[in-house]
């Protein structure tokens, strides 16, 4: 059996905040409904062989889960998405803040495979996936410049992500 093409996408934004606190919004998965426009609430499902498994209820009423795992040392988050919407057959990202010479960016990134690696429903799913960490990142930044989202931050794990192998 052949394998699927991992196809990917990035969104940054540059924000105005020390990047120990913009991880600390990202990483506090029970404040995303204060950060994040599109999320309406966050349901704890417990620990999963070392990752923190979440169910995401969008204003929409759309719900998603995922495993994450935080980095508090490397400023990451990295995820995985248990439940990925046709066409994607798999779906994972990682979170990162990172201090450049310019200030703090916040980067997002996606991984996914789409059925039979057609190249057309891939870029449609590109598409969409980039909308919506465009959108993600906006509130982020929204919420950073004004000083708010004051939720209690929490952690999942300090210990290193693993290492992604090439396909």
């Amino acid at each position: 059996m052949t394998e699927l093409k991992i196809w990917t996408t990035r969104q940054t934004v540059r924000v105005t905040a020390p990047p120990k606190r913009v991880y600390e919004l990202v990483a506090d998965i029970e404040g995303w409904p204060t950060v994040f426009d599109t999320v309406a609430a966050v349901e704890r499902l417990g620990i999963d062989r070392g990752c923190e498994r979440f169910r995401i209820v969008e204003r929409t009423g759309n719900t998603w889960t995922s495993v994450r795992e935080a980095n508090t040392k490397r400023l990451q988050v990295r995820y995985r998405r248990i439940d990925p919407p046709v066409p994607l057959e798999s779906m994972a990202g990682l979170w990162r803040v990172e201090t450049k010479v310019t200030g703090v960016v916040v980067a997002l990134d996606h991984y996914f495979r789409v059925a039979e690696d057609n190249p057309e429903t891939a870029a449609v799913a590109a598409e969409k996936i980039a909308a919506i960490g465009t959108a993600m990142l906006g509130s982020l930044r929204r919420v950073v410049d004004s000083g708010g989202a004051a939720h209690p931050p929490t952690s999942c794990s300090d210990d290193a992500a693993p290492e992604r192998k090439a396909s």
